[in-house]
């Protein structure tokens, strides 16, 4: 068999899925001389594009779908598309798992055509109908980030509450501003910022993403969660609407930071305090997922897990005999307070017990109260 094309692995990601639907990088043909690429040409007037979005992550039944009705955008977008050149062949393609567009253009309630654009690999854009595949270009996927952003719609927020991280997972502190006035500023100074991408996630060379953030933010409207996150190291801030609302990474400019920073100064900050727990609890007698909803009783446990004292982790524990035998037993507990993730532990309970503070290195140890509380809470 000949390769048409072929991969570079690219270290640290992992290849989730390929597209069945159309051939993409890597793809391999048999014997025989493929047919000549043949390219085709836009004859549509389209009007509309309805653009479903495949996003890397956890996976749920309804992938998101956002419609564009600015012709004018829709026109272009279209016309950039059938201007892109063909795929080379023998063409090195990295091999992480980016995200997909489904776009399908529409004139008047007339299907036109379908386009699939992978953001992953080789970048490849592939015209249904056509025998190979289109190399996208920068200027392809500015128009593609744009129209995924006009199409979404603006939230109106009513509150936002904003967690101050000042040491990882131990001293915290929130506030939350009722006022629809500042909440609607906020959110509209995010939105004129420049937008890097139509989803939350690190961008640019040597930005990660921050695993205890500074300030994490929280947009409660009357019909969503709309998280936030500011990441100092990259300059950014990210929109989680779901796609419900406006989703994105925008770059964080003088003006922002200035509002920011002037909102800080009249906010006045306290110490966390939960107001939800959330406990996962799997074992070998299957896994369940409870809210608990006893405030009193969730604050008496985030309490004394912020006074237990730091100890060394057992040899084996958790004991991989536990797992052979069905005996472990992990329950993980997330904290929060107005939506905002205030403290998570796990919990690991079999020969030997173990309890790690959320992503640190820290290894708590338990006393009977705490182990009372815990199994209280889990049983109620």
């Amino acid at each position: 068999m000949d390769a048409k094309k072929w991969f570079v692995p690219f270290y640290g990601l992992i290849w989730v899925g390929v597209s069945l639907w159309l051939s993409g990088c890597g793809s391999v043909v048999e014997q025989g001389t493929p047919p000549a690429w043949k390219p085709g040409t836009p004859t549509a007037n389209p009007t509309r594009v309805q653009i479903t979005l495949d996003l890397v992550g956890p996976s749920t039944q309804t992938k998101p779908v956002v419609t564009l009705t600015n012709a004018q955008m829709v026109r272009q977008l279209y016309s950039t598309i059938y201007a892109l050149e063909q795929m080379p062949d023998n063409i090195a393609c990295t091999a992480e798992r980016g995200p997909h567009y489904m776009l399908t253009f529409l004139e008047g309630e007339r299907k036109a055509v379908s386009v699939l654009a992978q953001r992953d690999g080789c970048r490849p854009v592939s015209i249904k109908g056509e025998a190979g595949d289109r190399r996208a270009s920068n200027e392809f996927w500015t128009l593609l980030d744009k129209a995924i952003d006009v199409a979404t719609p603006a939230a109106k927020p009513q509150s936002v509450a904003i967690l101050h991280t000042l040491q990882p997972e131990m001293q915290v502190e929130s506030t939350q501003i009722a006022d629809t006035v500042i909440a609607q500023r906020l959110y509209n100074s995010i939105l004129k910022l420049q937008l890097l991408a139509p989803f939350p996630q690190p961008i640019g060379p040597g930005c990660q993403e921050e695993t205890y953030p500074e300030y994490r933010l929280v947009f409660h409207t009357a019909e969503q969660v709309i998280s936030s996150l500011i990441n100092k190291s990259c300059g950014t801030i990210s929109l989680d609407g779901n796609h419900l609302s406006r989703t994105g990474t925008y770059k964080r400019d003088t003006q922002f930071d200035q509002l920011f920073a002037e909102m800080l100064r009249q906010a006045t900050f306290s110490q966390a305090r939960p107001d939800q727990l959330m406990l996962q609890i799997n074992s070998n007698t299957g896994d369940q997922q409870k809210q608990v909803k006893d405030v009193t009783r969730l604050l008496k446990l985030y309490d004394k897990v912020l006074t237990l004292p730091t100890t060394q982790p057992e040899p084996n524990c958790p004991s991989n005999e536990d797992k052979i035998a069905g005996k472990a037993r992990y329950t993980s507990l997330s904290f929060t307070q107005w939506d905002l993730p205030v403290l998570s532990v796990s919990v690991y309970e079999g020969s030997c017990k173990r309890i790690d503070l959320g992503l640190t290195s820290k290894v708590l140890r338990g006393d009977q109260e705490f182990w009372d509380l815990l199994h209280h809470l889990a049983q109620a």
